[in-house]
């Protein structure tokens, strides 16, 4: 009887034991991702800038593994309808593989930016008070850029961003920078990259960002960029697919 009642409250003392140390283990398990901050409530990317300016005052920390804003990715970027602002998605994972996902919006500046050194005399109409009358003859109330136009200057803009590299960097040449497709066509962006080196020996990888729906009608902006193996960036160049 007694080894009996012995069994029984070894049993129940294993139990126990069991029990807390399920507890502890739970309690001591990593399961959240860490927290993504900006110190900045509003920034500014304009088109050609580095994409790094994203990444410049955004801040992550994790309960376990401290400071880890330096493992931050910038996973997608979508220009909104207005043209004016953008989404831009960040992710980050800790030493665990949990992920924090976080979306921002920033202002955008795209195209060419008026030059800030010319001044218009108040009584002298713009360029484009000029040029509205004949838009309005045409029955438009603006004028949209050519696709060869636009290749045109993407081109230019290219090049200029290429000399202002620093040495050894990465280079990266599209062959268009504007591309027409009907809903449903296959399509692959790295059909349009003409060149894409590293300044040094090291090893190059082609990256791309942007969500794109080629069964869906409207205007999708991808951003590909190179990276080499010192971490070392490309200029950024913005491929505009439009899908009709």
């Amino acid at each position: 009887m007694r080894r009996r009642k012995w069994i029984i409250a070894m049993a129940i003392v294993l139990l126990l034991l069991l029990a807390a140390g399920g507890i502890v283990w739970a309690f001591w398990q990593d399961k959240t991702g860490p927290e993504i901050t900006f110190q900045n409530e509003t920034i500014t990317y304009r088109e050609g800038d580095n994409l790094s300016i994203l990444l410049e005052d955004c801040v992550a920390i994790d309960q376990r593994d401290g400071d880890v804003s330096d493992q931050v990715q910038i996973a997608n970027i979508e220009i909104m309808e207005n043209q004016t602002q953008m989404r831009v998605t960040y992710l980050v994972y800790d030493r665990k593989n949990n992920v924090t996902v976080v979306d921002r919006i920033v202002n955008y500046e795209g195209g060419i930016p008026n030059n800030p050194d010319k001044e218009t005399d108040p009584a002298e109409p713009s360029s484009e008070e000029q040029s509205s009358e004949s838009e309005s003859e045409e029955g438009s109330s603006a004028v949209t850029e050519s696709d060869e136009a636009y290749n045109d200057r993407k081109m230019v803009e290219q090049e200029q961003a290429i000399e202002a590299l620093p040495e050894e960097s990465p280079v990266l040449r599209l062959s268009q920078h504007r591309v027409r497709i009907q809903a449903g066509e296959s399509f692959d962006p790295y059909d349009y990259v003409s060149e894409a080196k590293s300044g040094s020996n090291s090893r190059i990888s082609l990256s791309e960002i942007g969500n794109y729906d080629t069964s869906v009608p409207g205007t999708y902006s991808i951003w590909i960029y190179v990276t080499d193996d010192d971490d070392q960036v490309s200029n950024q160049e913005i491929l505009q697919l439009i899908v009709e």
